[in-house]
């Protein structure tokens, strides 16, 4: 599934340490946070209930800040 970190990747960030670890941990991050607005984008598009669409924007704007704060993908 889009977005949800496997088994193999947490193995890695296991016996990872420093910039590594760094590494892993935002790549997961932004996978996750982009896969939420994807699905946040779905639920304002096609959902039904106005609560649920509420509720997808403000966790998209959410998940918006967060990998604003993530910085872009730092290698090259």
């Amino acid at each position: 599934m889009p977005g949800m970190v496997g088994l193999g990747t947490l193995g890695r960030a296991e016996k990872a340490t420093g910039k590594e670890f760094e590494r892993i941990l935002t790549d997961g991050l932004r996978a996750h946070l982009a896969q939420s607005r994807t699905l946040c984008a779905s639920e304002q598009t096609s959902g039904g209930a106005r609560e649920a669409k509420d509720l997808a924007a403000a966790i998209a704007t959410n998940a918006g800040r967060e990998l604003d704060r993530l910085g872009t993908d730092p290698r090259p």
